[in-house]
């Protein structure tokens, strides 16, 4: 039609870099081998295991912070700054379990075990804020415990050594490291993980100084998902699946800070609305525009014809 057509010349269809489903094909397998690898690294550390995978403990982004490793943390900042959370979809062990925790919850949720999928959770700014100042603010002062305690890596690695480890070699936890740290590791990861299972990646979004400090970065990203006004149908199945909880249907706009690019929205739009792009689709036709001017109520009910004589009076 010509509407159709008008809208195409003015608004061209989004730039892709590829099918939507193979944004979160690569992001499962790259999140897989990097949970995986970590985890051969930390359960069974043999010679050729620490040769070949030590490299993806050093890339964590806050224990090189810790390690003032500037190269690694700056350059987490710039891909976060052009691509958004990847850091967070696929290279964050912790990252992956939630995951991992929030599917099986979908799963159950498919096939009516349980009940309530995810809808949008305004932020938690002044929490995230305070996390981040605390954390960041007891590094400076030589306090190391609280980025340790709460960084995402850092859980991941004692959930291994004190939990996984043991039940491999078949050794009591008490043996290989102390019940302090097996009853902590086991309190943590359970709190991590039911967390996810209810409320997806409110962990991340909330409690994780790494989410909150690439959240910054974020928020102004290149690379973002963006709904499409036109053809959004409000059929909410982004809405369901959104792990982070930052897709606000009412205005039509996702919270970028806490968007972790899982790309398991775009899978299941079948209106072809929502995409990870770096152009900002607006409505080809405005609902509102903006008046120039002040009018009165006897002004707007004239005719135009009338109006437009009295003003060349």
């Amino acid at each position: 039609s010509p509407l159709f057509i008008y809208r195409t010349e003015k608004y061209p269809l989004y730039p892709l870099l590829m099918k939507k489903s193979t944004l979160k094909t690569i992001r499962i397998i790259v999140s897989s081998v990097i949970l995986i690898s970590l985890t051969l690294l930390f359960t069974i550390p043999t010679a050729w295991i620490c040769a070949h995978l030590q490299g993806l403990q050093t890339i964590q982004w806050l224990p090189a912070a810790m390690a003032f490793s500037m190269t690694i943390c700056i350059a987490w900042l710039v891909v976060t700054l052009i691509f958004g959370r990847i850091y967070c979809s696929s290279v964050c062990p912790l990252g992956t379990v939630q995951d991992i925790s929030s599917h099986l919850a979908c799963r159950s949720r498919a096939r009516g075990v349980t009940r309530g999928w995810y809808h949008y959770k305004t932020p938690m700014s002044v929490l995230r804020n305070a996390v981040v100042i605390i954390t960041f603010v007891s590094l400076l002062v030589g306090i190391t415990f609280v980025a340790s305690f709460i960084d995402p890596s850092s859980i991941f690695h004692r959930t291994c050594v004190n939990i996984l480890r043991p039940i491999i070699h078949g050794t009591p936890p008490w043996v290989t490291g102390t019940v302090t740290g097996f009853i902590l590791s086991l309190c943590l990861t359970g709190v991590v993980i039911v967390m996810s299972w209810k409320r997806g990646r409110m962990w991340c979004n909330t409690f994780c100084p790494v989410g909150t400090a690439l959240g910054y970065v974020s928020r102004h990203a290149v690379m973002r998902i963006d709904i499409d006004t036109d053809r959004c149908t409000q059929c909410r199945k982004c809405e369901y699946v959104c792990k982070a909880e930052c897709i606000n249907l009412t205005s039509h706009v996702v919270d970028g800070s806490r968007c972790i690019n899982c790309f398991n929205c775009l899978s299941v739009c079948d209106d072809d609305a929502i995409h990870y792009t770096y152009t900002r689709k607006q409505l080809s036709i405005p609902m509102m525009q903006k008046i120039n001017g002040p009018k009165t109520a006897a002004t707007l009910d004239r005719p135009a014809s009338t109006v437009q004589c009295s003003k060349r009076k």
